[in-house]
């Protein structure tokens, strides 16, 4: 969260507001063999973000595994290939993005 300070005037008071980063947004998700790709857009520039995977989407994310990390780009776009993310005999898979 950033905190931005305006003074319009020495003899007015000062304004605190707080402000909420931007929230990143998965744009599409594919697969390649057994990679997954996934693209993004509207995240904070230079921001670490994660993609988390889990086969039980009622887990806390502190059990999830990361299967890829990156930094968004100066757009706040971002492009992730997670390597071998994907497993075909698992009944189902879930993934997450989570942004630090």
């Amino acid at each position: 969260t950033e905190i931005y300070t305006l003074s319009l005037h020495d003899a007015l008071p000062i304004w605190t507001f707080t402000l909420a980063p931007p929230q990143p947004g998965i744009t599409s998700i594919s697969l390649s063999g057994t990679n997954l790709v996934v693209n993004g857009a509207n995240g904070l520039s230079g921001a670490t973000y994660y993609v988390l995977m889990s086969t039980n989407a009622a887990l806390p994310l502190s059990q999830w595994l990361p299967v890829a990390t990156n930094l968004l780009n100066a757009d706040g776009d971002f492009t992730i290939t997670a390597t071998n993310a994907v497993n075909p005999q698992a009944p189902q898979q879930f993934y997450i993005l989570e942004l630090q």
